[in-house]
């Protein structure tokens, strides 16, 4: 189950249609585990090193310098530049020149975890086991904002009951520490929002993750667990904690690029990329095979040859 934010198209006072936020859940169903597939296809991991893939990206650019069109790479185009981790690490905050391409996830995370010491109500939280990403939006003014996706079960854990079958979620490394939360943003919708509307979007998914930091939501008493009752109410909340972050006095540089639609942003730096983690899969196994040693071992044990951050 991941939580979003997103927005859609409602008539206004005037009979006007304006974008407001709405949210939405979404839910994977089960897919059943063939038998001809290995038990190591639970954990993947991205980085550098044995056992490891390339971290996935996805790209964007302006269709022509005169045009105010923006694309995204295709994936031939992002295979040729070969961008990986040097790209989301070593460019930001030091690239300024036009031919430059902007790493957006390694811009956000920097402000997340600006945020996250600065800001108390979020002080539980590691950002180095929360992935920031990106997804693509599509050509309507409205829909998605912001994702988040637990990678643990309500109450963290690895394993849920459901009738005849164990269910059980993919587990993810990135370079060496377990991830339990991923949030992405689509670009570039969340790029044309208000800088305000952004860092409330930011907020909003932050505030999704458990205090207790065990890879489930946070989870309100009452029917709407998730958002509360009054969606409202939860706005103005979100956007005191963001009020409440720039009183701190943040350096301007961790959210300049916020202040930034995807147009211009375009216009300074030659393309957008950001790193792009698919949704983790949900097997399933009959009950009887949960004792089976090499299974439990692979889904309940900490794998050696990975760290765990704080």
């Amino acid at each position: 189950m991941s939580a979003n934010r997103q927005t859609a198209s409602t008539p206004n006072a005037d009979g006007l249609s304006t974008p407001l936020p709405q949210l939405a859940l979404q839910a994977h169903q089960p897919k059943p585990l063939s038998p001809d597939q290995d038990t190591l296809s639970l954990c993947r991991r991205w980085g550098e090193g044995a056992g490891c893939q390339p971290v996935p990206i996805r790209l964007w650019r302006l269709a022509d310098p005169r045009s105010a069109r923006i694309v995204p790479f295709r994936s031939s185009q992002a295979s040729r530049l070969r961008l990986g981790r040097h790209c989301s690490e070593s460019l930001w905050p030091h690239c300024q020149e036009a031919n430059a391409i902007f790493p957006f996830s390694a811009a956000i995370t920097a402000l997340v975890a600006d945020i996250v010491a600065r800001v108390p109500e979020l002080a539980h939280i590691r950002v180095a086991q929360v992935h920031l990403g990106v997804t693509r939006s599509g050509r309507r003014g409205s829909g998605l904002l912001g994702r988040i996706t637990p990678l643990r079960f309500p109450g963290g854990t690895l394993w849920r009951r459901y009738g005849p079958w164990h269910l059980t979620l993919q587990r993810y490394w990135l370079r060496g520490v377990e991830l339990l939360y991923l949030i992405a943003f689509p670009l570039p919708r969340f790029l044309d929002l208000p800088f305000e509307e952004k860092m409330i979007t930011i907020l909003h998914e932050l505030c999704h993750i458990s205090p207790r930091f065990d890879g489930d939501l946070y989870r309100h008493t009452g029917r709407y667990c998730l958002h509360t009752r009054s969606k409202k109410a939860y706005d103005r909340r979100m956007a005191h904690l963001v009020r409440a972050y720039l009183e701190t006095h943040p350096d301007e540089q961790k959210f300049a690029f916020l202040r930034f639609s995807a147009r211009e942003l375009l216009q300074k730096y030659s393309a957008i990329v950001g790193e792009w983690l698919p949704a983790p899969r949900l097997f399933r196994f009959p009950y009887r095979d949960i004792g089976d040693e090499p299974l439990r071992s692979a889904l309940t044990t900490d794998d050696p040859g990975v760290q765990r951050s704080g």
